[in-house]
């Protein structure tokens, strides 16, 4: 796991508006949990907090519909796009968020975009997993939410567009946490390691 540093790095966020923006990206499988973020956009609603869903997977029809029987105003579905692309959306985010289903492997991964998002100081909510927690820390460099609970999803979600002190410490720490641990050089060494072990 990893991410690009030469893509995803901190940039100078020139937001044209006042919304705050909530950036998800990834497949539309049970892992990422697309129905609970729908459903914490839905109670948000009329709160000034607006949602970029991107990507395309296997619940993409069955998100959309829900989307579309909660009459959520807030939601915008995206194609998958580019890496290049997809860091200009990520960089005008106020948040971004993991996952959140509850499937077996949710306990199991930390996905690459959490670490993209660490990467650019961007603030991260995620699902309260083993395997989240063997590398963040909540309050630090993650806000950690309950998986497959939309109602303490959008209170996380509320929380940091209320507090940017919390909001820009977590962002601060996340990206520490991925220059003292998990840039490409650090990565490729701690495998050479291992490697040479066998």
């Amino acid at each position: 796991m990893g991410a690009n540093s030469n893509i995803f790095h901190p940039r100078i966020l020139e937001k044209k508006d006042s919304k705050f923006l909530v950036h998800f990206h990834g497949y539309y499988i049970p892992l990422q949990g697309v129905k609970f973020i729908i459903k914490a956009a839905k109670l948000l609603e009329g709160k000034g907090i607006f949602f970029n869903l991107i990507g395309r997977g296997q619940t993409y029809h069955t998100d959309v519909k829900l989307a579309s029987e909660l009459r959520a105003s807030n939601i915008n579905f995206l194609e998958p796009v580019g890496y290049e692309e997809l860091v200009d959306y990520m960089n005008l985010a106020d948040v971004c968020l993991g996952i959140f289903g509850n499937s077996p492997k949710t306990e199991l991964v930390i996905p690459n975009k959490i670490l993209e998002a660490l990467a650019m100081g961007k603030p991260v909510i995620t699902a309260n997993t083993l395997a989240a927690r063997e590398l963040l820390v909540d309050g630090q460099s993650v806000l950690f939410c309950r998986k497959a609970d939309p109602e303490d999803l959008a209170a996380k979600i509320l929380e940091l567009k209320n507090n940017i002190e919390l909001r820009n410490k977590i962002a601060k720490s996340g990206l520490e946490l991925f220059k003292s641990r998990l840039t490409e050089t650090i990565i490729g060494a701690e495998l050479l390691e291992i490697v040479n072990k066998i």
